[in-house]
């Protein structure tokens, strides 16, 4: 095999060899070679003594040995990159990481840890958990701590943690033991996880939720929990069960569909467009446990209940509504019907004073009784009065005393 000095270590290599030359040192130093035939780089560990002639004590000739090293050196290149690579990544990280040996004592952590506590490296190595947190803390992290180094295992608890600010925070302690190649514990490794704000979005929505299920259970109104998937009812309030007629406990082995009066596909289409808030109000038939049938009007939005979206259903009977309007509707008909068979004289009417003929629209003068006949459904039928009968028929006796 046929190689070369990398260029970039000729100068050490050169060195090395002066100093062993010239002032008599060990010549023991890693370089890399470049292999002639494939270009492969290799890392060899050159030692040697230099050799000197007994009367001259001249430099003769250099002794050793060359040892190639490269599968080592790869793996310490590979481990530092290693190291650097966690390094990196555990100051990156945003949550508080840090290291302890069995002793409890700090040996480690990241930046986010220092600024959790707002104290600098130097004032937290070599620390234990009773120099940087009250008495009543530390007291439960050395006892999990204790708990831990017992075999290796995690560890995960919540506790609290007062921070930098003297606040009191809420966190999750994530724990795991470190080992030695041995397999002997030396130590441990935690993250401080703050989980502060969920605790109390949690703790709100717990007493949202058992306000809405008071509320929800003694409320008047019917009410409904539904499964918008399956349209199984999931709750049901007493007003509910009352209403329908079915005890509370069978309601909620019920599905919708089986109150509602539409085809089980257009009740899960309807289903859809309430969950989808497309649509929140809607009227159905539904049918009674009597086997009455009933005009409701429901009134249906998402609701999410311990991480479950349900459809929230409060349902209005309108049934005696809808008789009132049906009627009502009914009337109106029949009035236009009626109407329309009507015809009505309206406005002023220009009427003759002497002969009684009236002027219709286009000039024209007209009998009275044709006139109102043209624009009316009266019907005349002719007679004669008592005065006009003794003026113009005065010897005919028509009215008789």
């Amino acid at each position: 095999m046929i190689e070369i000095e990398h260029p970039e270590d000729a100068p050490h290599i050169e060195k090395a060899f002066t100093d062993a030359k010239e002032h008599g040192k060990i010549y023991d130093i890693e370089h890399r070679i470049i292999r002639v035939d494939n270009k492969e780089i290799r890392y060899i560990k050159a030692s040697g003594e230099v050799e000197y002639d007994q009367d001259t004590g001249s430099p003769v000739r250099m002794v050793g040995a060359d040892q190639d090293i490269t599968e080592r050196k790869q793996a310490e290149i590979a481990l530092k990159e290693s190291e650097q690579f966690l390094k990196i990544l555990l100051e990156s990280m945003p949550l508080p990481v840090f290291y302890k040996d069995v002793e409890g004592r700090y040996k480690g952590f990241n930046k986010a840890f220092e600024t959790f506590f707002d104290r600098p490296k130097s004032e937290l190595i070599g620390c234990s958990v009773f120099d940087i947190n009250p008495p009543e803390l530390a007291r439960i992290y050395h006892a999990k701590d204790s708990e831990l180094f017992k075999k290796i295992s995690t560890q995960i608890y919540e506790s609290e943690v007062k921070n930098a600010y003297g606040e009191l925070r809420d966190v999750v302690f994530h724990k795991a033991t470190l080992t030695n190649t041995s397999g002997a514990i030396t130590g441990l490794v935690g993250a401080i996880m703050d989980i502060t704000e969920s605790k109390q979005a949690e703790k709100a929505l717990i007493e949202s939720e058992a306000m809405f299920r008071g509320m929800f259970k003694d409320h008047s109104a019917v009410m409904l929990l539904i499964d918008p998937h399956t349209g199984q009812i999931v709750e049901v309030n007493q007003a509910a069960a009352q209403y329908y007629g079915y005890p509370m406990e069978n309601m909620i082995q019920m599905k919708i569909q089986q109150l509602n009066l539409l085809s089980p596909a257009e009740i899960m289409e309807k289903i859809g467009g309430a969950f989808n808030k497309q649509v929140n109000i809607f009227e159905f038939r539904h049918l009674l446990a009597d086997g009455l049938v009933r005009d409701v009007e429901v009134h249906s939005a998402p609701i999410t209940i311990q991480h479950q979206t349900l459809l929230f259903s409060i349902i209005h009977d309108i049934t005696e509504r809808k008789r009132v309007e049906e009627e009502r509707n009914q009337l109106v008909i029949d009035l236009q019907r009626a109407l329309a068979n009507v015809k009505q004289l309206t406005g002023l009417l220009p009427i003759c004073s002497h002969c009684k003929k009236i002027r219709d629209d286009k000039g024209y003068w007209n009998q009275i009784e044709s006139y109102i006949h043209e624009h009316s459904e009266v019907k005349f039928s002719h007679s004669i009065c008592q005065d006009c009968a003794k003026k113009h028929y005065p010897d005919f006796d028509i009215y008789e005393d």
